[in-house]
């Protein structure tokens, strides 16, 4: 007799294990499991597609292509479901502009960066991710050689960062 696991418990087991491998360094490992979830025909949640977005990031230096299928996933679901929570929006479009920029679109990350500082619920944030969209969104500008509204960005995500000690995110 074997183990059957409904698809949302697959869903589940599969982004644990891929986030926590990512975390740990295992990149081959975790891309294993993002390709396996994303064979799966299951009506993902925006948590699931989060999950996944936040693999990517930690996964290498530059994204992987299998970001694109999740960001598409998140964009779907932006357009077609009803999102309780505003800021689980915001953490999609934080993260989705984050891995934008990194793959070499910078104009369409500080669109999703954007809706996050102008219209979002930055404020609700914890303050680490309120200074990574800051950052994120300054880096973004960088790469566009637009340095006074990079510098703008930058300033605010270091003074976050400086008055709540955050030395890791520094570095970032």
């Amino acid at each position: 007799a074997g183990c059957f696991m409904s698809n949302s418990d697959k869903v589940r087991h599969l982004s644990i294990a891929a986030w926590t491998l990512a975390r740990l360094g295992m990149a081959d490992q975790a891309h294993e499991h993002i390709q396996v979830l994303e064979r799966l025909d299951d009506p993902f949640s925006m948590h699931h597609v989060l999950d996944q977005l936040v693999v990517c990031r930690f996964l290498h230096l530059l994204p992987p292509h299998s970001v694109e299928h999740w960001i598409a996933r998140g964009e779907v679901i932006l357009a077609t479901r009803q999102i309780g929570a505003l800021v689980e929006k915001d953490y999609y479009h934080l993260a989705a502009g984050n891995l934008l920029s990194r793959m070499g679109r910078p104009g369409e990350g500080i669109n999703q960066l954007e809706v996050v500082i102008n219209g979002g619920a930055l404020s609700a944030m914890p303050l680490r991710f309120r200074a990574r969209a800051f950052a994120d969104c300054g880096e973004a500008w960088r790469l566009l050689g637009e340095a006074p509204l990079a510098s703008r960005y930058l300033a605010k995500a270091e003074a976050i960062q400086r008055q709540n000690r955050f030395v890791a995110e520094l570095a970032d």
